[in-house]
């Protein structure tokens, strides 16, 4: 139910996108509101709070959105509110993003970082993406200041960890291990 529902409202904005002829605007309307709706903890809130009717949760979501996210998305957000669909909108992101993504014969990363990249290894990282999937990717960097350095990236199903929390996380789990061996070793 979830991807089916999801997928309904991905691609009836993709084809009003289509029909407006502003296929890119929409697309850099929902990049926005994935960011925020990935990041943005109070976002979430209002996007989940039954308490608020629907025209209340939008006018509390809208300055967040700004002014850079077309009406249209937001309307789509408006809808999916009102028809009690809200716990979908994260779905309906990713499979608008891969619908674009797929009109374009790409697949979409996301690549997970604690600080921004610049245009140079985004370019970098996109190449070299391509090349281990074999077509065309594109990145989206998003930011997780607990990654602490490194990257995570998800491409489709695949997910590629080199953050150095998840190394330190590893390097505690064999010092941990390490040090249960000498304990036993030693008949502690």
């Amino acid at each position: 139910m979830d991807r089916n529902t999801a997928a309904g409202y991905a691609e009836a904005l993709l084809a009003l996108a289509r029909a407006r002829r502003e296929e890119g605007r929409i697309e850099s309307s929902v990049r926005i509101v994935a960011q925020l709706f990935r990041q943005n903890a109070e976002f979430r809130a209002i996007l989940k709070d039954q308490t608020l009717d629907p025209e209340e949760r939008i006018k509390q979501l809208r300055p967040m959105l700004g002014v850079a996210v077309d009406d249209l998305v937001i309307h789509h957000i408006h809808l999916m509110i009102q028809q009690s669909h809200e716990a979908f909108i994260g779905s309906f992101i990713d499979y608008y993003l891969e619908l674009t993504a797929s009109s374009r014969e790409s697949i979409q990363a996301e690549v997970y970082t604690a600080i921004p990249l610049d245009d140079e290894r985004i370019e970098r990282l996109g190449n070299t993406l391509s090349d281990r999937m074999h077509r065309p990717v594109q990145i989206q960097n998003m930011i997780d200041e607990s990654l602490m350095g490194g990257a995570y990236v998800k491409v489709g199903n695949e997910i590629i960890d080199h953050s150095i929390r998840t190394r330190l996380r590893h390097i505690r789990s064999a010092l941990t291990r390490a040090v249960m061996d000498l304990e036993v070793d030693a008949g502690v």
